[in-house]
């Protein structure tokens, strides 16, 4: 029996429950609103979460490391494009990737965005079937300091979550496809 790509990675619309979908939406649109209202740092320190600007730091190490690795710098020692000098930290594949993909740090607010709906995307994935009683604990733990604060810096945890939540969906489908999401994260 033949599976799809398509049914690898996309459940069946009747597979997940339309109200973590909906639970998603209206946890980003409360803190969208209260951004809005209140402003993006004071939105944060509700939660305690010390805020950094530029956006998405723990991103833009990475992407300010692969800068300054284009430039003949090794940034595990000398960071000169990271707004704060810190060194990189991260496997130097990110580097080397970013680099040759020519990724500056003009994108790595579109990027964050993008780890933080894959982040959400994983999460619609590993809970197509929960009870009201589990949405209101997930949107708990969607909603915690842990989780916001690696949204707010654009943790790289965000797509190995989703990357996880991938494998969890695909592993009796597709032992491959979840060996190679594992691998990758």
């Amino acid at each position: 029996m033949k599976i799809k790509y398509r049914q690898l990675f996309i459940p069946k619309i009747h597979e997940i429950k339309k109200k973590i979908i909906l639970s998603c939406s209206l946890g980003v649109l409360f803190i969208l609103i209260l951004m809005y209202l209140i402003g993006v740092d004071e939105t944060w320190r509700l939660w305690k979460i010390p805020v950094m600007s530029p956006n998405f730091a723990d991103l833009r190490i990475i992407i300010s490391g692969a800068e300054s690795f284009s430039e003949g710098y090794d940034p595990r020692f000398e960071n000169p494009k990271d707004p704060w000098l810190r060194n990189y930290n991260y496997p130097k594949i990110l580097i080397l990737i970013f680099s040759s993909l020519g990724i500056t740090q003009d994108i790595t607010s579109y990027l964050g965005i993008a780890f933080i709906l894959f982040f959400l995307i994983g999460v619609c994935l590993i809970a197509p079937n929960v009870s009201n009683l589990e949405i209101i604990f997930l949107m708990a733990a969607i909603l915690s300091s842990a989780t916001l604060f690696s949204i707010e810096r654009g943790n790289n945890d965000l797509i190995v979550f989703f990357l996880v939540a991938v494998s969890v969906v695909t592993i009796n489908k597709s032992p491959n496809i979840s060996f190679i999401a594992i691998i990758i994260g």
